[in-house]
């Protein structure tokens, strides 16, 4: 399977997990899923993952607030095959201001990024996700 389609899996569990208040979920292990997390907690938008190579699984503990509500209220998949919107440097500037939507890039050089990553890098990309 494609790793866009195993993103959009992964952003289907976020969504689910979200919706049922939990602590944790598992989704399928793919190369380049720890970029993503990496990136998801770099911005604080999620308190870990472990991996749990033997079954070829991750598990991605969520972040709550003090009313204990998800710090990710919403995840979207956003790459279509008709439809690749590539961003460039003056794009993902203008992204990084709106500081309620953090964007997934697959880049060629750096792998998975999130948008502020990308800028500061000096790199665009296909944006594949937003969280919000």
């Amino acid at each position: 399977m494609k790793t866009t389609q195993k993103v959009s899996g992964l952003i289907l569990n976020f969504n689910r997990a979200i919706k049922a208040s939990r602590l944790s979920f598992v989704s399928e292990y793919f190369p380049g899923i720890e970029s993503i997390l990496d990136g998801l907690y770099k911005e604080g938008l999620i308190a870990g993952y472990k991996v749990i190579k033997e079954a070829q699984l991750i598990e991605i503990f969520l972040k709550y607030d003090i009313k204990n509500e998800s710090l990710i209220t919403k995840a979207k998949f956003i790459w279509k095959p008709s439809l690749q919107p590539t961003v460039c440097l003056p794009t993902l500037l203008s992204d990084s201001k709106n500081t309620t939507n953090i964007g997934i890039l697959r880049t060629a050089k750096f792998g998975f990024l999130t948008g502020r990553m990308a800028l500061r890098n000096k790199t665009g990309g296909i944006y594949l996700a937003k969280f919000s």
